[in-house]
């Protein structure tokens, strides 16, 4: 399962509601597989595909960090991140947020920030909904349709693809970094500024689908 953000919003009433933040090596030692089997329940929902259990399983495993989010102690998402220690970033390996209250997966895309002590943090994704989530949790997030893109965070973003496949490009977009389309569509934001300049970074094809994506880089806001 790549990094990647998938969130289904509906708003609903809940009268109780946390964030279980873990170090992966503490998690592993409380593993059970009902949870992952809940956890890939909600990507199969939020993707709109069939999830793996042993994809999600690797997945957890290959992270640093990983918050759990419940609603009236029923898990409703997740996010898992790694540590860049070397150059101070927390990197977003990946969250899903389903039948969530608007604004839930902003909470935990914060708090995963938030507990990672680090100044910036950096994901790669395909959905406008996660740029416009992840600057909710920023003082600045690039690239950025309004503002140019310094040259550091274009070498930055670089540095953390490099292992990627696809070809990276100087505005921080990815051609063909994933072998197919995370979402049966690519998710398509209300706003036609973003819409309109998300389309100037990646390709999208007559079905909706495209198999680019973008790396982002920005400064925690705390």
């Amino acid at each position: 399962m790549e990094a990647e953000f998938a969130i289904q919003e509906k708003n609903i009433n809940f009268t109780d509601w946390r964030v279980d933040y873990y170090k992966t090596e503490s998690f592993k030692k409380i593993f059970q597989l009902k949870i992952i089997k809940s956890i890939t329940e909600i990507v199969s929902f939020g993707f709109g595909k069939n999830g793996d259990l042993e994809d999600v399983k690797n997945h957890i495993f290959e992270s640093d960090n990983i918050g759990l989010i419940y609603v009236d102690d029923k898990m409703v998402g997740f996010a898992t991140t790694r540590n860049y220690f070397d150059i101070d970033l927390c990197y977003l390996h990946g969250i899903v947020v389903s039948t969530t209250h608007k604004g839930l997966g902003t909470f935990l895309l914060k708090k995963m920030f938030l507990n990672s002590e680090m100044s910036l943090c950096g994901f790669t994704t395909q959905n406008p909904a996660m740029y416009l989530t992840a600057k909710k949790c920023t003082s600045s997030l690039f690239p950025d349709p309004n503002f140019e893109t310094s040259e550091d965070y274009v070498l930055l973003g670089k540095k953390l693809t490099v292992d990627r496949p696809g070809v990276y490009q100087k505005n921080m977009s990815i051609k063909n970094l994933y072998p197919d389309c995370l979402y049966e569509k690519i998710p398509k934001s209300n706003d036609l500024n973003i819409w309109s300049w998300w389309n100037n970074l990646v390709e999208i094809d007559n079905y909706g689908e495209s198999k680019d994506g973008i790396v982002f880089i920005g400064k925690i806001n705390y």
